[in-house]
């Protein structure tokens, strides 16, 4: 059985929903470093944040008086305006394995939440991302319309014992110099972005729907948003014959939210390197820089897509592991 989950009986539903979440089905999964119990409680907090926060929807799947799994859905206020169209996140916790005809239930759950959204007078996205190994989820989304649009490898490195001496300083070599981005580079690295993810094949530029200019736009703002304060920091690579920037990365300390749980998870947000200048080993100096500033956290992790064999490489280069595999679908609501 389905339920409407509200601000008013979400604490009630937490109590239900607090236990009995899988780890091989919950995010951040390849933190080996955190609890299951940290993991399970972070993942409850974000649909939490969904319903009481975000203004989002939230349902519950029961069976035989189980929780089976808990569904949030919520409007992404940024990405609605890049792309001007309204745009929503799904999300969907298995609470326990689902076997037989939950599968079906499953497909309902997902069935009820977009249709919560789907009262939108104009086109409307939803995203939603699954973890590959998670075939139920997988098959329930797809029987709803949702198609993938990309795969991405989560890659990370491992932080503990490891000292900000002991991970290469590469900041001057080669012709090019790290530096922390300034606020008067924000133009010209929207540029960059711009060149680098003209091409790009992640989801953006995957959906046909979205459009390759609207898609890249989403890179621009995304390093702008990153300028202005959503990043922990930027750096950037830059030609020391001509001050020309070469290159970003952009870096987050652990959220609030993670904290909390005592998850101590630094992140690799966005990077690029101006077309012209690869083959430079820029990318893994850029990587390094962050590395060094995040040297306090235990794990740092870096989502990269599947096709980007390149950046792959650095990544195992350096000793990053890549450790997880994950989809991310859309469905479009007419």
């Amino acid at each position: 059985m389905i339920h409407e989950i509200n601000r008013g009986n979400f604490n009630n539903v937490l109590g239900a929903c607090g236990v009995g979440l899988p780890r091989h089905l919950l995010p951040l999964r390849f933190v080996t470093s955190a609890p299951t119990e940290s993991l399970q409680a972070l993942a409850i907090r974000q649909i939490r944040e969904t319903v009481v926060e975000g203004k989002g929807n939230a349902f519950l799947l029961k069976s035989a008086n189980e929780v089976r799994a808990i569904a949030g859905i919520s409007l992404q206020l940024w990405e609605s305006g890049v792309l001007d169209v309204p745009s929503y996140t799904l999300t969907v916790l298995n609470a326990s394995g689902l076997q037989g005809d939950t599968g079906g239930q499953l497909s309902e759950l997902i069935k009820h939440a977009v249709r919560s959204v789907s009262g939108a007078e104009r086109p409307s996205m939803i995203s939603i991302k699954c973890w590959s190994s998670d075939s139920d989820l997988l098959c329930s989304l797809e029987s709803n319309n949702f198609q993938i649009v990309d795969t991405f490898v989560d890659a990370t490195y491992d932080m503990i014992g490891v000292t900000p001496s002991g991970i290469e300083d590469c900041a001057d070599h080669n012709g090019i110099s790290i530096r922390v981005a300034i606020p008067e580079d924000e133009s010209c690295l929207g540029d960059l972005a711009e060149r680098a993810f003209s091409g790009h094949f992640g989801r953006f530029h995957a959906d046909e729907r979205i459009g390759r200019d609207a898609a890249t736009r989403v890179y621009r703002e995304w390093i702008s948003s990153s300028m202005r304060g959503w990043a922990d920091v930027v750096f950037v690579a830059v030609d020391s014959s001509d001050g020309q920037v070469a290159g970003f990365s952009v870096w987050n300390r652990p959220s609030e939210a993670e904290k909390d749980q005592q998850i101590n998870l630094g992140h690799y947000s966005l990077g690029a390197v101006c077309p012209q200048f690869s083959g430079r080993g820029i990318f893994k100096r850029l990587t390094l820089a962050g590395m060094n500033f995040l040297n306090d956290c235990d794990v740092i992790e870096g989502p990269t897509h599947i096709r980007n064999v390149a950046v792959q490489k650095g990544y195992t280069s350096l000793g990053w592991r890549l450790v997880d595999k994950r989809h991310t679908l859309h469905a479009w609501i007419d």
